[in-house]
């Protein structure tokens, strides 16, 4: 069924990327929440140089104290996965896998931009 057509009673507060994280280590234990960090910074660094590209083609953009980017961005949150007994070492066949199945069963799976790709974070 086309996507404008599709009936979703599924939603989440929060939109971002699905990060899958693979390695469990002392030395990754303390690296990681600083990689999830740097992702989220890259992602407003580009989200926001959309806004700032859109200026140059909208006369109209400066006129508007709030952009519909500021009422976006603090909604970004990723989805964060970490499992140790599940994903510690896991390839990536086995997280699209395990990705797809979750995506399917809320019959969201390249809807939502957390359920469209995926982010290995690993060594």
């Amino acid at each position: 069924m086309p996507l404008a057509t599709r009936s979703y009673s599924y939603s989440e507060p929060t939109w971002g990327y699905t990060i899958y994280r693979t390695t469990y280590t002392p030395q990754s234990n303390a690296g990681f929440p600083r990689m999830v960090d740097l992702t989220a910074n890259y992602m407003k660094d580009g989200f926001y140089s959309c806004y700032e590209s859109s200026r140059q083609y909208n006369p109209r953009a400066n006129e508007f104290k709030i952009t519909p980017w500021d009422e976006i961005w603090p909604n970004y949150q990723p989805r964060v996965i970490e499992d140790s007994s599940q994903f510690d070492g896991a390839s990536i066949d086995q997280l699209r896998e395990h990705f797809r199945a979750e995506a399917a069963e809320l019959d969201v799976l390249d809807i939502f931009p957390g359920y469209r790709m995926f982010i290995v974070i690993d060594e």
